[in-house]
Formats: C-alpha cells, structure tokens, sequence
C-alpha cells in the first residue's frame, strides 16, 4: 500500500450533524525519527456523494488535522479520469482565500486516483436559502439578513473575477456550489466543467463536445444553453451570478420550470424574467437594475467582468449603508420630537416641530414623524404665542379695514334720510341736532380708522358712536321705529369684528339704543314720543313734522336701505371668512394627506 492512500482498516465514521465544537490543537512534541510515514489519511466519514464522485472526511495524521477527499467513483473512472484530474490542478492553481486550497494529488494502489483538501464547514448557499424561506414562512427571521447575503455575494464576485484573470471560467455557479463558512468564509466549490481560455500555440483542449449542455438549467447562461462554446467567456459566469443574486433577494429561482425543458426554454427566450421585485416589494429598484444587466440575454448588454458586478453591489451596499444611518438618525429625532410634543410649553413644542423636520429631511417616508406634523399643526395650544396673537391682529385689523367700507356705506345711507327731515319739516333743532352731529362724526372717524394698522384699540369709541347714533334716532319717531332695526344691524358687526371683550359691551350698548330713550321718556326727562290708546300706537311730533306721504316716503327708504346694506355688509363678511374657513380646511386636509 502506497504511503498516501487511505488505511480501510482505520475507517471510522464521524457524525457531522449540528454544530462542530472547537478543536484543541495536536503538537506532540517528537523527533523527525519517530514521525510516523505510514499510512497518511484515515477515514472519519462520508461529506458528500454526488452523482460521479464522493468526498469523505479524513485525518491527515502527519499534520495533525481533518481534510477532505474527493475522488471518484468506481463506475465512473473512466469515463471522467481527465475531467478530474484538470478539475484537481484548477483548483489547486486558484490561490484565492475564497477557493478551497488543494494540499495533495495521489493515487493508490489499485489505481483510484484522489486529491485532498482543505475540509470547511458551514453550509452552503442552497441549504441557507432554503432555511430561511421555512423560516419566513413560519413568522421568524432570516439567520441572515439581506445586508449579509450582499456582502458574501460580493466577495463570491470577487472570487470569480480572480478566476477569470487566470483564465478559468466556471460555467456552473449555483447555490449548490458556494459554501459559507462558519466564520465568514466564502467558498466557491466544484471546478469540475471549468473552462480553461488560452492564447497561442497552447490552446487548451475542450473536454466537451461541441453543442453538449454544460452547466446547470436555471443558472446556465443563454449561450451555454445553446451549446455554443465559444461565445462562453467570463460574461456567462457573470449571467450565472446574476441568476443566482436574483434567488438570493427573493429566495424565489429566476427561471422556473418542472423539467430541464422548460428551463432551458425560458433561459433561451427573448422575454427578460420577471424582476425580484415582483416576488418580495421591498427589493429596491437598484436590485432590479443589477439582476437585470447581470442577467441580460445579449452578452454585450451584461456586466463586463464579474469586479463590475462586486462594483454595482459594493455601491448599492454604500447607499443602503448610507440610508440605514439617515433612518437611525430620522429615528431617533422622531423620538426627540414625540417626548416634547406633549409638553404644554410652547417653545418646547417648537422644538418638537424642529426635531420633526429633521427627521423628515432625513427620512421623508418617516410614517411617525409625519403623524407627529400633522398633529403638531393641527393641535390647537392652551395659550398662542405672542407672534401668532400679533400676526392674528394683523389680519383681524385688515379684514377690520375691508368691512369698515361697507359700515361706512350704511352710515350714508342714513345720512341719505336728512333730506326727508328738510321736506318732513323740523320741529326742534336741538333733538335733530345731536343726530346729524353724531351721524357727521362717526362717518368721519370710519374713516380715518380705515387707515390705521391698531384699528382694535380704537373700537370702543367708535361702538359709543354708533349707539349714540343709532339712539338719537328715537328723537325722529320714538324707540320702537328704526332704532331697533338700525340697533340689531349696527352691533353685529361689532359682534363679528370686535375682540371678545367687546362683544358684552356691544350688547349692552345695542340694548340701551332702544332702553335709553325709552327710560328717558318713562322719568319724563324728555317729551313723549308715543301714547298707546284704544288699541293704537300714536306717535307724536316731537322733533319733527310727521307729514303723511314725507313720513310714508322716509319710513319706505329707511326700511328698504338697512336691508340692503346689510345683506351687502354681511354677504362680503360671510365671503371672507368662508374663504378663510376654506383654505384652513384645505391645509388640514393636504397635512393629513401627507401623514396617510
């Protein structure tokens, strides 16, 4: 028995399954003399099985360590010697740290030829995918994220890159084919179909007939599909990736098919297959764009080298790194922003609506930062700020302004009556006097307080006006004729436009407008204006001539104006403050669009 080959009488099998505890290592200490050149491997167990090879796991007692090796099986020797044989010396020129390292190449005695190697534990690309979509269907996380899938596929990339610049193309990249180590390691196995690109008089020998099927259907490139072997260059490896980074974000396969057929088919189609997006929504459209150059039908149209592949996955994983920083960071203001919005202080609450906006600026989908908005616009405070209170003084003073015009408009309307008094005839100038005297300083002081900024603190002044106006209208016809209607259409605009410490003072004023004259009349401080008697209010003259068609004249225009003025009046002040009341809706309505 060769000094290399496997002693059968030391075979032991060794139960791989679940984790593989830490090993001390084995230094006895022992001279070169007592180094024992027996027999070098011993059988531990079967790693693998495939359909012309076996790996099986060995200890290499020279070295005091378990290796793999793979050789081949009895039926299929002859058929796949060479194969082998340029599949050992592939791999054993790849001296790359994510190609397993081949440390011997023997044969025995009987012939059967063998390589060994580095033995690696974790599992492979397969079995973690597989993994991870019962664990998904199940409601548990993933035992890898995406982030970590990305980054072992971009080192996977690099690998193949390294391997093309030696010349070597895979031709039969799939899951099946990449092992991910326990401890971050990356492997990319079975270089059994590679194939070899020379230039000059040493043109490597293909080992596959011309128009044989190499590869695996579903992962295999358009042209290997084909069987068209010199289109077959580093962009079908790269095609190969593609396909397998798409499985790798959706967990779904890229071509899907029940029978070799099938896949082959859609491989070879002109009709781009549906992108990982399709199958989970929360790929981005980065992703998309990566599988589908990777993956493109026309080689010309695919990623140049597999490093361009490692490049566009290196960037997206910068950007998401990237964007993972600006959500932490959106996070963690939103939180600032929550924890002060339920402060009663108002400049806390500025606060918040500062920290709002950063988060938003940093993430603008922030579905919490965006509610927490709205909210903070929308929620009234105990008490405004003092720039609100001046700004809403400011619009109150210029709405103030615009309805003063329409006030003033009434106040000639009843200045339009002096012309009916002249014909009616005046009986006392001193009753009339105070009127007309009145009526003369009210217009006047209207409009100087349309050109003031601070019509507010002005107000009251001109509500004593007004009522005193309104009031000494009961010297023409008594308390109970006008004066009221004159009375109701005068308060409320002060009811409307005045602040609210006003509104009782206008009342109280638009009361006295009729309860003063009257009470003047029932002390007898001033001659009655009127005498109720058999069923009749007989008015009397006291300041005026009460002429029967003048009066019926006076009393028609004074009737029919004060409607008119009114409804001028108050359809302009309904108008402004519905537009006002609309456009508030509309903002409440876009800011809740926008938390939606």
């Amino acid at each position: 028995m060769a000094s290399d080959e496997i002693d059968p009488a030391a075979a032991t099998y060794v139960d791989l399954g679940g984790a593989t505890p830490p090993i001390a290592f084995d230094v006895l200490e022992e001279s070169p003399a007592e180094l024992d050149m027996g027999p070098r491997y011993e059988q531990r167990g079967m790693l693998g099985v495939g359909g012309m090879g076996e790996v099986r796991l060995c200890h290499d007692k020279r070295i005091g360590r378990d290796i793999a090796m793979k050789t081949l099986r009895d039926e299929a020797r002859q058929m796949l010697g060479p194969r082998f044989l340029r599949e050992v010396r592939v791999q054993g020129q790849l001296e790359h740290p994510s190609v397993v390292p081949v440390y011997d190449l023997c044969a025995s005695d009987d012939g059967r030829v063998y390589f060994t190697m580095r033995r690696v534990r974790g599992q492979t690309l397969r079995d973690l995918l597989h993994a991870d979509l019962l664990a998904t269907a199940q409601g548990k996380p993933p035992s890898w994220s995406r982030r970590k899938l990305l980054v072992a596929f971009r080192q996977l990339c690099l690998a193949v890159d390294y391997a093309h610049t030696r010349g070597v193309i895979h031709r039969d990249l799939k899951p099946e084919n990449v092992m991910l180590g326990d401890f971050g390691e990356v492997y990319l196995l079975d270089w059994g179909i590679a194939k070899i690109r020379r230039t000059g008089p040493n043109t490597d020998r293909e080992l596959t007939a011309p128009g044989a099927l190499v590869g695996t259907p579903g992962y295999m490139s358009p042209e290997q599909a084909l069987g068209i072997a010199d289109e077959q260059d580093a962009r079908s490896d790269v095609y190969s990736l593609g396909a397998m980074l798409h499985e790798v974000l959706c967990g779904e396969r890229m071509h899907i098919g029940a029978t070799m057929e099938q896949l082959i088919a859609s491989t070879v189609s002109n009709v781009a297959p549906p992108p990982p997006s399709s199958v989970r929504a929360d790929i981005e459209p980065e992703l998309d764009a990566i599988v589908r150059r990777a993956a493109a039908n026309n080689r010309a149209d695919r990623y140049a080298s597999a490093r361009e592949l490692s490049n566009a996955i290196d960037n997206f994983l910068d950007g998401a790194r990237d964007l993972e920083l600006r959500r932490a960071a959106a996070q963690r203001h939103a939180a600032a922003a929550a924890a002060a919005a339920s402060s009663p202080d108002e400049p806390t609450r500025l606060g918040a609506m500062q920290e709002v906006f950063k988060a938003l600026a940093l993430d603008p989908e922030h579905g919490e930062a965006r509610k927490l908005l709205v909210k903070l616009i929308l929620d009234e405070p105990a008490e405004l700020p003092a720039p609100v209170v001046k700004e809403m003084g400011d619009a109150d003073n210029q709405r103030t302004s615009k309805t003063l015009r329409y006030a003033f408009l009434g106040i000639l309307a009843w200045v339009g009556c002096i012309p009916f008094v002249a014909w009616m005839g005046v009986r006392s100038w001193t009753a009339i006097g105070p009127s007309f005297g009145s009526l003369m300083f009210v217009a006047g002081y209207m409009q100087w307080l349309r050109k003031r900024s601070d019509i507010s603190q002005h107000l009251l002044p001109l509500l004593f006006g007004v009522a005193a106006v309104v009031g000494s209208f009961s010297m023409w016809l008594g308390p109970f004729v006008l004066v009221p209607t004159a009375g109701v259409v005068s308060i409320l605009w002060f009811a409307v436009y005045t602040p609210r410490r006003l509104r009782v003072v206008a009342g109280i004023a638009g009361m006295m407008t009729v309860l003063g004259p009257w009470l003047l009349e029932f002390f007898h401080l001033v001659p009655p204006s009127f005498t109720i008697a058999g069923g009749q209010l007989v008015l009397h003259e006291r300041a005026i001539f009460i002429s029967p068609l003048a009066t019926l004249l006076a009393l028609l225009y004074s009737s029919t104006s004060m409607p008119l003025f009114s409804a001028l009046f108050f359809g302009g002040t309904s108008e402004a403050l519905r537009k006002a009341e609309s456009r508030l809706f509309l903002q409440a309505w876009r800011l809740r669009q926008l938390a939606s």
